[in-house]
């Protein structure tokens, strides 16, 4: 869920009338926006049992909406480089219309900013419960083109990252940048390998002469890139090598046999659900951390963990299939399991 300026959540009704529902905070930001069509992307930070799975959401970037703007606006209109955070309440204190007041403050601010705009930016969750903001362009308006369509100029080519438990001011790394701009229909998602696979983009740079419009020409881009970690060259991530069960169900438990290298140890287990991202919000997209409840002595082999699945209260966790990682410190396996988590 998306706010604007006004923070406002609406329902549309079946007569074409918005009923409101909740008051959010909004943008603190004059014509700023996160949602379509001023593109942002957004996740929900990593769920951890630790912290009775509390609820936080992150929203990467955006831009203007481009109302009232000619051709040359909405090609040079700036894409924002804020990182927003919102706590969320438990739904039983959503109910009882008790919604967040205000973003969490970093330092003096309601907000961080990434080394450079962006906006159709994808953000994609790690194994390891970081967040990778890629794609998308510094200028431009999504649908913002006066006869429809999109705008967008001076690709954002490098990837970020993102560590939401680092203190503010380190929460950001730099990765790698492409030669490919990725603008609008563009996507990024992760891979059993822990890589991300990057691909789509349909326009070229738009063009500010009131003659075009504005308009960006077509430029299908058919070249998909693969984006690896800086984990993929670490030669000491863990392997899985069993599992008790490919299928679990709420509350169940899993035993998990794998390998470790050098001096490693096993800190954490996540999961992460296939992708189904359009439009800079992958809608799937969640990493849940499971407790570990057994495991087994460090000079003991096989190396294992046992751990247990959410029960279906806690409300986290769709049935469905789900990439199973391991992860030493920072460093997931080099290959995920597949699990089905059954109703």
């Amino acid at each position: 869920m998306y706010t604007c300026r006004t923070g406002q959540i609406v329902r549309f009704t079946s007569n074409n009338n918005f009923i409101p529902m909740w008051n959010m905070p909004g943008i603190p930001i004059d014509n700023m926006c996160s949602s379509f069509s001023a593109m942002g992307s957004a996740v929900v930070l990593p769920l951890k049992p630790s912290s009775n799975y509390a609820f936080e959401v992150a929203i990467f970037g955006g831009g203007t909406q481009g109302k009232g703007m000619d051709c040359k606006g909405v090609c040079n209109a700036p894409a924002a480089k804020t990182v927003f955070r919102m706590r969320m309440p438990k739904a039983s204190e959503a109910l009882k219309g008790n919604w967040p007041k205000d973003w969490v403050w970093s330092g003096n601010q309601k907000y961080e900013e990434m080394p450079f705009p962006r906006v159709f930016a994808d953000a994609v969750l790690l194994p390891n419960g970081k967040i990778v903001v890629l794609n998308g362009a510094q200028r431009g308006v999504p649908g913002g083109h006066i006869d429809g369509g999109s705008t967008a100029k001076e690709g954002a080519f490098t990837a970020i990252q993102y560590d939401p438990e680092a203190p503010v001011g380190q929460r950001i790394t730099m990765l790698a940048t492409s030669g490919i701009h990725r603008y609008y229909h563009s996507n990024a998602l992760l891979l059993p390998s822990g890589d991300i696979w990057v691909a789509g983009s349909e326009q070229a740079d738009c063009v500010d002469t009131c003659a075009s419009g504005g308009k960006a020409p077509p430029d299908q881009e058919y070249r998909a890139e693969l984006l690896q970690l800086p984990y993929a060259f670490n030669p000491n991530r863990p392997a899985i090598t069993a599992i008790s069960s490919h299928t679990v169900s709420y509350g169940g438990k899993l035993k998990i046999t794998f390998d470790t290298f050098g001096k490693g140890f096993i800190n954490r287990v996540s999961v992460i659900p296939p992708g189904a991202n359009t439009h800079s919000l992958n809608m799937m997209q969640r990493c849940v951390f499971l407790k570990i409840t057994a495991r087994n002595k460090d000079n003991e082999r096989p190396r294992w963990v046992e751990v247990v699945m959410p029960s279906k209260n806690d409300r986290v966790l769709n049935p469905g299939p789900y990439m199973l990682w391991v992860v030493d410190g920072d460093v997931p396996a080099k290959e995920a399991r597949w699990i089905t988590l059954k109703n």
